[in-house]
């Protein structure tokens, strides 16, 4: 089949599929024509981020390329079966496999890696599912140290999510916690962090080592930043040696794990497992399948872990959606809600019908933005999910008023537009970081403040509007007379590659600033400026506009954000909202209303079986039977499974 194909060749062509689906399809069908098309299906689902290519998707050769803007690429399917020798009524759930490189599940068809690693994820869930049960005296303590830190509730009281999160990571050696902007995630970790260590003080434990991640490097920052200035404001309400043992930095998942740039072997794993009594880590939903399973094999079996993030943003880049598949339903075992109610009052949704997620907690309390904010209702209504077309209709109406209503701090703009135009909008939006530069008594930080209130956001890098043009649009528009050259007093740059050496990693934004003559390129490090040789730097690109996925793990002022002018596969809710999401005060939006449309009306979709797999299991009767009433240690947790 693989050999002078029209429509595999047209699919090379094209990009459809890579060379490495090629060669992967060629190597693993042998002369099997049915084997090497299903191969080449996988390996290009795994290149899109999916786990797995489900039989729905298998069965349906119409969506096979249904992203593709040209209809003959769209059709392709139909060509790839004829060559195949199969027919549309082909079902591949009966397709024979001989290839250890791929598995058939009742899901679908996988390649091996992914479901073992699927699989791991999947028992490391399970052997955490049954919590702590606490004993009459450690009961009211851990009650005594929530109402402290969270005030007292009462049955008239407005439920305080934060404290019913608090009660169930100190219950589960295994937390998920999601929340939108503003909900306080950061907050309710540091309180947890806090009772934890407090709490082994009183029982004459020795203070537990607690460790902070993140998947990159500003994402890293912005938790050591959050965590310290929690600090900061506790000093006088907590102890101080409490308030010492709460870590004040944080690493990225690679440099914690000692992830070779080359080979990817961790230094931390099973077998030499991390040196910590707990781990949290933020913006899980940026957390890939291959590091997920990395992270959670190198943790020694006492430790607690705790995910922080946004189960409604963007998926990871790499393939996985595991912070969604994991944060799928409130739903608990009775004992589960018992215990959370002793703690905190709230009684938590019991269903025999749905599986339990006894680490899931959900804030729902926004205190960013309050009922008049504008911003606010915007995020919610495009995050909203739809059931039926009368209802996504309206919610289309519903958006399109808000963006429509001249309100001062959400501002909206139809595409395409005049250059021109667009060159006004864009030296407007950045005009404070071209003040600052442009000052002659402006501090280095006093430029890097100004930059960091405001950034223009794309959700591609080609194309009219993506981050490739606008890039290049505004630095002709901000820097006229230098805009053409390599590098330039005020040119933002991104670093595009992981530099040990140098301590820069991807995702890292800088300044080309000059200091005493020369060009320097400054990056913020451990909340303080350091310089380097534009000479050595690694790999990087321009940065006055990011795409989505790149702004993940950071927040500004003011945000422009780029949708696109026509509508395409390619848009989702979870791109409008992640972006819309980054601005904690105002919001430009340029979009057509097509991609508005296009937006409001397709989610995001990522094929996993990871949800499926625990729901299966969680609702065996071993894990909905009710434990003893006994204190479990962590060490006796694992060893019921």
């Amino acid at each position: 089949m693989l050999t002078n194909q029209f429509a595999v060749n047209y699919g090379l062509e094209a990009g459809v599929f890579s060379e490495l689906d090629y060669y992967f399809a060629k190597l693993i069908g042998g002369q099997d024509k049915e084997l090497q098309l299903l191969a080449l299906l996988v390996s290009r689902a795994y290149r899109f981020g999916h786990t797995l290519a489900t039989f729905e998707y298998l069965n349906a050769p119409a969506k096979w390329f249904s992203e593709e803007p040209d209809e003959t690429v769209r059709n392709l399917g139909f060509e790839l079966l004829k060559e195949a020798n199969l027919s549309l009524e082909t079902d591949w759930r009966d397709v024979v496999i001989e290839s250890p490189a791929l598995i058939k599940s009742e899901w679908g068809i996988y390649l091996a890696k992914n479901y073992q690693q699927e699989g791991k994820i999947v028992e490391f869930v399970l052997k955490h599912q049954v919590g702590t049960q606490f004993s009459e005296e450690r009961l009211t303590r851990y009650k005594g140290l929530l109402d402290r830190y969270f005030g007292k509730t009462d049955t008239q009281s407005e439920i305080d999510w934060q404290n019913v999160a608090a009660a169930n990571s100190l219950i589960q050696y295994l937390s998920v916690i999601s929340g939108g902007p503003g909900t306080g995630k950061t907050t309710t970790v540091f309180k947890i962090l806090a009772i934890l260590q407090e709490a082994a003080k009183e029982s004459g434990q020795a203070p537990l080592k607690m460790v902070l991640a993140a998947p990159t490097g500003k994402a890293a920052a912005r938790l050591t930043e959050s965590i310290n200035e929690q600090k900061a404001r506790a000093l006088t309400e907590i102890e101080s040696d409490i308030l010492k043992q709460i870590p004040s930095e944080s690493y990225t998942i690679h440099r914690l794990l000692g992830i070779h740039p080359i080979s990817k072997k961790t230094r931390y794993h099973a077998q030499n497992p991390l040196m910590l009594d707990l781990l949290v880590v933020d913006e899980a939903s940026m957390i890939d399948l291959q590091l997920f399973v990395d992270l959670i094999e190198a943790l020694p079996a006492h430790a607690r872990i705790i995910f922080l993030g946004d189960k409604d943003q963007l998926a990871s880049v790499e393939a996985g959606s595991i912070m969604s598949e994991l944060a799928f339903t409130e739903n608990y075992t009775s004992r589960h809600s018992q215990t959370i109610e002793a703690l905190t009052g709230v009684s938590l949704p019991v269903n025999s019908e749905i599986y339990p997620a006894n680490y899931f907690s959900l804030l729902k309390k926004s205190y960013r933005f309050d009922d008049a904010s504008t911003l606010g209702r915007l995020a919610k209504r495009i995050n909203t999910y739809t059931h039926n077309y009368f209802d996504t209709q309206q919610k289309i109406r519903d958006v399109m008023g808000i963006l429509t209503s001249h309100d001062p701090l959400i501002g909206y703009h139809t595409l395409p537009i005049e250059e021109s135009t667009l060159s006004t909008e864009l030296r407007s939006f950045y005009q404070p970081y071209l003040d600052a530069i442009l000052a002659q008594n402006s501090t280095k930080q006093a430029i890097f403040s100004a930059f960091n209130n405001a950034r223009i956001l794309a959700i591609q890098r080609r194309g009219d509007y993506g981050t490739e043009r606008l890039n290049h649009l505004i630095a002709k528009t901000l820097f006229p007379t230098t805009y053409n050259m390599a590098f330039y007093h005020g040119l933002a740059i991104m670093i595009e590659e992981n530099d040990y050496e140098y301590g820069l990693f991807n995702g890292d934004i800088g300044l080309i600033l000059e200091e005493e003559g020369r060009l320097r390129a400054f990056f913020e490090i451990d909340n303080e400026l350091r310089a380097f040789s534009i000479h050595s730097l690694p790999q990087f690109n321009h940065a006055f506009a990011m795409t989505v996925h790149k702004s993940q793990g950071s927040e500004f002022e003011r945000v422009m954000l780029f949708l696109a002018e026509y509508e395409s596969a390619f848009l989702s809710t979870e791109l409008f909202y992640t972006g819309l999401t980054r601005a904690k005060k105002e919001a430009v939006i340029f979009s057509s209303e097509g991609a508005i449309r296009a937006s409001l009306m397709q989610r995001a979709q990522r094929f996993s079986a990871i949800q499926k797999r625990l729901s299966v299991a969680l609702k065996k009767p071993e894990f909905l039977a009710e434990p003893a009433d006994e204190e479990l240690s962590s060490e006796s947790q694992l060893s019921l499974f």
